[in-house]
């Protein structure tokens, strides 16, 4: 089996104690937004990286996935989110 390689990295935008958005970004999104909140008066806009965007390990490289693939479902690549899942 291939080791499994990291390709992006996602993250949480956090205001007042809340996750203002509705899915994971990309750093440079969730900078922005963070950037806009800061810019409307929200001094604890942050961002948190939450999850990972992986590789299958199940088709070691090959771009011959299908969506019965339990882990990627034919995407090639899959969330693993910082709980665990």
């Amino acid at each position: 089996m291939t080791e499994t390689k990291q390709t992006e990295a996602l993250f949480s935008v956090w205001v007042g104690g809340a996750e203002i958005n509705n899915y994971y970004l990309p750093r440079e999104a969730a900078e922005r937004v963070a950037k806009a909140w800061k810019d409307y008066g929200y001094e604890d806009a942050t961002i948190r990286q939450e999850a990972e965007k992986l590789e299958c390990p199940n088709h070691e490289g090959n771009f011959d996935c299908t969506p019965f693939c339990r882990l990627c479902e034919g995407e090639q690549e899959y969330t693993k989110t910082k709980k665990g899942n």
